[in-house]
């Protein structure tokens, strides 16, 4: 990727979500783990490595979708001489109230919104160095970039395996075809104590659920209209 980051370093918000997705499941499997992963009503967060950078991916009606976050140690937008306005052009709809108290207290180092098909952000200063766009794309740039997170630290005895259970999960997550037993699959081959483990697979379960992984189910939407 460029630095500082650039929309077109951004893929689909659905397959970032697929992937967002999965490392959340993953996590929830793991309530020990340092990565922070949870899911809300805005949608899935990552606060890894104890808050030294977070990041956020929001979907809403529409194909449109917001990705935020900082990086502590690369994000200069917020250390300008003139903090950057990074809500700017953000259309009102996805404008929500812990996206605009996040810029208020200077929680944020890059925000950007897909609308009308395509990825968007602030203009930049032509001297702003990073936003640190580049730490949350090494987990859900692609599906080996997730693999890779979700494999990370794990004491494996077949590697191979395990890669090949979440790619799995992904290339059926991305199809809409993921099942209960596939998730199941994966976090037995991942760890044998969480697979047998009925607490932790219902915590990756409800996950898969809340997220909209499983084929059947939803993301959270902001701004979707109640049903």
């Amino acid at each position: 990727m460029t630095r500082p980051g650039q929309p077109e370093d951004l893929d689909d918000p659905r397959l970032l979500w697929t992937r967002a997705a999965v490392m959340a499941v993953c996590g929830a499997a793991e309530p020990a783990s340092p990565s922070g992963l949870s899911v809300d009503d805005d949608g899935i967060t990552a606060d890894i490595g104890g808050g030294s950078y977070w990041w956020k991916l929001t979907l809403a009606p529409d194909g449109e979708a917001v990705f935020s976050g900082r990086d502590a140690d690369r994000s200069r937008t917020r250390l300008m001489d003139e903090p950057v306005p990074l809500l700017d052009g953000l259309p009102d709809r996805l404008s929500w109230k812990r996206l605009r108290e996040d810029m208020e207290r200077d929680a944020l180092g890059f925000v950007y919104w897909h609308a009308d098909g395509a990825w968007h952000r602030v203009d930049y200063p032509d001297d702003l160095e990073d936003d640190g766009l580049g730490a949350p794309l090494e987990h859900v740039a692609g599906d080996v970039e997730t693999t890779d997170w979700v494999l990370l630290d794990k004491r494996l005895d077949d590697e191979v395996n395990a890669r090949r259970a979440v790619a799995d999960v992904l290339a059926k997550a991305h199809e809409n075809t993921l099942r209960p037993a596939d998730v199941t699959t994966m976090l037995g081959v991942l760890d044998p104590d969480v697979g047998s483990d009925a607490a932790r697979t219902k915590a990756a379960l409800d996950a898969a659920v809340r997220t909209g992984l499983l084929a059947g189910t939803r993301p959270p939407l902001i701004g979707a209209p109640a049903e």
